[in-house]
């Protein structure tokens, strides 16, 4: 996971053909309230969660 926000996360992913980056992605989540199908904030206790999957050592200019 490349960043957790207050209302979203982001991942990357890496597709490598011998030992070489052919392709990579960034998607990014965003968390929805289904009541108000609006964006809604996600939790101290889900940030907790995503925490340990976090990629760490990226650059500020890279987060988001």
């Amino acid at each position: 996971m490349a960043h957790v926000g207050d209302r979203s996360l982001a991942m990357r992913g890496a597709m490598f053909q011998d030992g070489q980056c052919v392709a990579h992605c960034e998607s990014v989540m965003v968390a929805i309230d289904r009541t108000t199908r609006r964006s809604a904030r996600l939790s101290d206790e889900a940030r907790a969660v995503l925490e340990p999957y976090r990629m760490h050592g990226v650059p500020a200019s890279e987060r988001r």
